[in-house]
């Protein structure tokens, strides 16, 4: 037979073709082959024409064998071309046309290596999709925490065929919390062992702390690997990833096989993206777990608190406490120790369960574990059996926990709950025991507030009830909440005090109205004070069944909240009655007093007059001392007189439209030289306020000529006397406050009426405050006293403001000149 080769008729444009194109005879000898082919093949055509193509391509000898029989073939070829796998698409085609190429074979090659490899890397991230589907189904399906780890390390050693692993569950410090290990369940000592030294030079470790996966082919040739002692099996190819989720490594799995080079790179990846899945479902289970344990904290406080809270005891608090904690968390020991009486020594004082013996026992208070505890106020853990600086004439301490007993920062003792029987207590249950410790301290505290309270409530009463004067204390709801029998007998209230408790303020005004009506407006008016958070008081008097009642309204308040108003009845009847025969003879001796001191005045003025032409000398300044002391013995009088006439309300009030800022001012103008001569500085000061109330001029100008008076004499050189003028509802509030030595507290309560002077040097006649009160109180205003004594005196008084037309301007100060009178 002719082998002589056959050539393409259109040579040029086969060359031009991608694919690679061969011609074979009849005898299956290569006849021609295009540019593509030669390259795809990584021959020359000398290499391949006139060869068996069998020999060429070695591959397609089956494929060559079907298409002599007359069939087409196509198939794929995985041919290996300068190092390099490529596969190919086969097609054999006979040619029958009987042409000179009858009987021959048309090949053709198409390179479809990046196809095969694009779905290779399909197949797999199809693959590594339904990994990641199993992991995520696996870590969903837990119910608890710890079948969460079981889930996603069982699904993780599945999928990559490793025979161990372990997964570690981390905190923010990296501590481990939760956990399995490779060689299952393992007693609490050595378990924290294990974990310390994997965590602290094992592959664990090292991967938690460069944040990145470790991929060991052979531990043998790797020395992150660490080989525990007694590890039963033995480990040759180990994949640990961390577990990551945002910036935190959360935890770390570690899958291990007995055989060298076992795991892949795929085996990597897939962990690597599984990583955020397992993250967020332990996570998920975390959280589930946190609640799990709170709830069942907290259903275990309230079982302990609604226990002990039926008690009211100290003593049986203490006691039923211990039991019931017990009996709830199943702890082999539970004991409270608290100081003795002297606070020298600590005292068993309830023990339960393995401590039930050292009940009553007496501890140093400052030495032992129980010592430092009560001291130092910080938890003390004992773990695996050892106790440093065990607690004297106690049995040694095991598995315990130690939680200062403390509430309000008041030190009550020691909570000792114990676990030696069950092992090691965990976090959980230390917290726990400082829960329940927390609960039983404030039980205790309340307690013995409540025995407290009950005492000094006896002891009150008794006190009330013993009292004089009758006590009526309203609560803010208007309810009465103590009365005692006086108050009773001075309204002529019917029964007992017992009768009145907890009945609203109304039954009691229904009462007096048909009794006592004249006395129901007032009483309703200091009624509607009791929600008053000010913390004035008010005073007033009052006639009911031939008495007179002189009453005080004070205010009952714990910090800012009020409590109520505490009314006090004093019966002033004798008093009143005496007063009236004092004020009587003042009276008239002020009378039979004023007609002589008028006739001296008098002659005196006349005598001056004679003697005003003669030289000046001791006859000159002896009259000019009779004619001020008669002037001031005169001024004393009429002060009397205009006092009596107040109290009498024989003084009519001349009232007209008057600027409270000018009064002020001028009064503060005509002090000045008195205030200069000390040194003091007299300042003004105002909000803004519309100054125009209708009052009596003179009435209010000594009112405030008696006040900036006082303080003028009663404040030390360089010191301050401040004057305000503010804005109350329908009212204007004067406020003189200086930065003297303050009023005295034995004088404070009865400052306000007639000759009442303090032991100071600069102390006058008494009569100054009565009349500013009366002054004041005849306009239908209020003057008190508002300061501490060791601040200076603060006087303050109101003067209803007809118009009531404030404009609510922002505060000025004036002073030094700018302003300052």
């Amino acid at each position: 037979m002719d082998h002589t080769p056959i050539k393409f008729a259109h040579h040029s444009l086969l060359n031009s073709l991608p694919d690679g194109v061969l011609m074979v005879d009849s005898e299956g000898l290569i006849a021609e082959i295009n540019a593509s082919g030669q390259r795809m093949l990584g021959k020359n055509a000398d290499q391949m024409v006139g060869y068996p193509l069998i020999d060429v391509l070695p591959q397609s000898a089956t494929h060559w064998r079907r298409a002599r029989s007359g069939e087409t073939v196509t198939s794929e070829l995985q041919v290996v071309v300068d190092g390099a796998e490529c596969v190919y698409e086969l097609r054999i085609s006979p040619i029958e046309d009987g042409t000179e190429y009858d009987g021959s074979r048309l090949i053709t090659l198409r390179d479809i290596t990046r196809y095969k490899n694009s779905e290779l890397e399909l197949k797999a991230r199809q693959q590594l999709f339904e990994n990641l589907v199993a992991v995520a189904r696996a870590t969903s399906e837990g119910a608890t925490l710890q079948a969460t780890l079981q889930n996603a390390l069982d699904v993780t050693t599945q999928l990559t065929g490793a025979e161990y692993g372990s997964l570690f569950l981390l905190d923010s410090h990296g501590r481990v919390t939760h956990g399995i290990l490779a060689r299952g369940k393992t007693p609490p000592g050595p378990r924290r062992k294990i974990v310390g030294t994997v965590m602290d030079k094992g592959l664990a470790g090292w991967v938690v702390r460069h944040r990145k996966p470790a991929l060991i082919a052979d531990t043998v040739e790797d020395d992150r690997w660490v080989t525990l002692p007694n590890q039963p099996y033995a480990v040759r190819s180990v994949l640990a990833v961390p577990i990551t989720s945002r910036a935190d490594v959360p935890g770390v799995l570690t899958l291990q096989h007995s055989q060298p080079h076992h795991f892949s790179g795929a085996d990597e990846e897939l962990l690597r993206a599984a990583s955020d899945q397992m993250a967020l479902a332990l996570r998920n289970a975390q959280i589930y777990e946190e609640q799990r344990r709170l709830a069942d904290r907290q259903i275990t406080l309230y079982e302990v608190l609604r226990t002990i809270g039926q008690h009211l005891e100290p003593n049986t608090v203490i006691h039923v406490a211990v039991e019931t904690v017990r009996q709830i968390t199943g702890w082999s020991a539970v004991a409270i120790v608290v100081p003795t009486v002297d606070g020298r020594r600590l005292i068993v004082e309830a023990a339960a369960g393995t401590l039930a013996d050292a009940a009553e026992v007496h501890i140093p208070i400052d030495e032992g574990s129980c010592g430092r505890v009560y001291s130092n106020g910080t938890t003390l853990v004992i773990s695996d059996g050892i106790e440093a600086g065990a607690t004297p004439n106690l049995p040694q301490l095991n598995n315990a926990v130690l939680v200062p007993l403390r509430h309000a920062q008041q030190r009550l003792g020691v909570f000792i709950v114990q676990n030696g029987e069950t092992g090691a207590f965990s976090d959980e249950d230390i917290r726990l025991a400082e829960s329940l410790a927390e609960a039983v301290a404030m039980a205790v505290a309340n307690a013995r507030l409540f025995k407290a309270v009950t005492d000094e409530h006896s002891r009150l009463q008794a006190l009330i009830q013993s009292s004089r004067d009758g006590i009526i204390l309203i609560g803010v709801k208007q309810h009465i909440l103590v009365v005692n029998d006086p108050a009773l007998t001075y309204l002529n209230l019917y029964g007992e005090p017992e009768d009145w408790m907890y009945r609203p303020v109304q039954d009691a005004l229904a009462v007096l109205r048909r009794k006592a009506p004249e006395i129901v407006r007032a009483a309703i008016a200091e009624i509607r004070r009791v929600g008053d958070t000010s913390g004035r008081g008010s005073e007033g008097e009052f006639e009911i069944n031939s008495r007179t009642l002189r009453w005080l309204n004070l205010p009952v308040q714990t910090g800012d909240t009020p409590l109520g108003r505490l009314i006090v009845l004093e019966d002033v009847t004798k008093e009143r009655a005496l007063q009236r025969m004092r004020d009587d003879l003042t009276h008239t001796m002020v009378h039979d007093l004023r007609n002589p001191l008028n006739v001296v005045s008098g002659s005196l003025d006349i005598l001056r007059e004679q003697l005003q032409d003669l030289p000046s000398g001791e006859m000159a300044q002896t009259l000019k001392i009779a004619r001020q002391s008669t002037k001031r013995m005169l001024n004393l009088i009429n002060g009397i007189l205009n006092i009596s006439r107040l109290e009498s309300g024989r003084m009519p009030l001349q009232r007209r439209s008057l600027d409270m800022a000018e009064l002020i001012t001028d009064v503060l103008d005509a002090q000045q030289p008195l205030a200069r001569e000390k040194r003091l500085r007299l300042v003004y000061e105002s909000d803004g306020v519309e100054p125009t109330v209708c009052a009596d001029q003179e009435l209010l100008e000594r009112v405030m000529q008696n006040l900036v008076g006082n303080a003028i004499k009663f404040t030390p050189a360089e010191g301050i006397i401040r004057v305000r003028l503010d804005r109350e509802v329908d009212a204007l509030l004067v406020t003189v406050r200086d930065s003297g030595p303050g009023v005295p507290n034995e004088i404070r309560d009865q400052l306000f009426r007639k000759f009442v002077t303090g032991m100071h040097r600069e102390r006058g006649s008494g009569l100054g405050l009565a009349f500013c009160r009366m002054a004041v109180e005849a306009h239908g205003g209020q003057i008190w006293l508002e300061s501490d004594a060791e601040e200076g005196a603060t006087f303050c008084f109101t003067i209803p403001d007809a118009a009531g037309n404030g404009n609510g301007r922002e505060a000025t100060s004036k002073e030094d000149g700018q302003g300052t009178t």
